[in-house]
């Protein structure tokens, strides 16, 4: 359970490096992400791995995603590796 906590720890402070549209985004991918599983620590390894591809985005002058719909299918590709 350490791991977790450090995990959680780092995401919270990671996030702050990113812009408020990415953070947004980010935001909204994990809520639907938290309603349809019980899986805390997997989402908090995608919230993970959002805040990286969102840092990269970001450095690129970009977002994480475009629109809206980029989102949702990245929420729909993942749901499944997540414990319903």
């Amino acid at each position: 359970m350490n791991n977790y906590f450090t995990l959680r720890r780092a995401n919270r402070l990671r996030v702050k490096l990113l812009n408020s549209k990415s953070q947004e985004q980010i935001r909204e991918v994990i809520r639907y992400l938290r309603r349809t599983s019980w899986d805390e620590c997997g989402v908090k390894l995608i919230y993970s791995d959002l805040i990286d591809m969102a840092v990269q985005a970001n450095e690129n002058g970009q977002e994480l995603f475009n629109v809206i719909e980029d989102a949702k299918t990245f929420a729909e590709e993942v749901k499944p590796a997540l414990k319903l």
